[in-house]
């Protein structure tokens, strides 16, 4: 695991790309460190990512503000097309 700390607002990542990294990384871990199949990692991985961006919307109803949900949800969708696409 690697740790990175970024000081200035510039230097930080997008929410997208946090939750992408997040959730493939979870898949990352399960599947390699614990040992899980593929499929047992991604069902995992996948019901996180439904209850993830499920309280993400309700937040955003809550607050009547749907980008932070929008930009959460499409990062997440991309975690999910690197698991099941991979390249190379």
């Amino acid at each position: 695991a690697r740790l990175g700390h970024f000081h200035a607002p510039s230097g930080r990542v997008t929410p997208a790309v946090a939750a992408e990294d997040d959730l493939y990384n979870r898949f990352l871990v399960m599947r390699r460190t614990q040992g899980s199949s593929a499929l047992s990692s991604f069902s995992l991985v996948f019901v996180y990512f439904a209850i993830e961006s499920l309280s993400s919307l309700l937040g955003g109803v809550r607050r009547l503000r749907f980008m932070p949900w929008l930009e959460l949800t499409f990062g997440r969708l991309r975690a999910l097309f690197r698991i099941l696409l991979p390249i190379g």
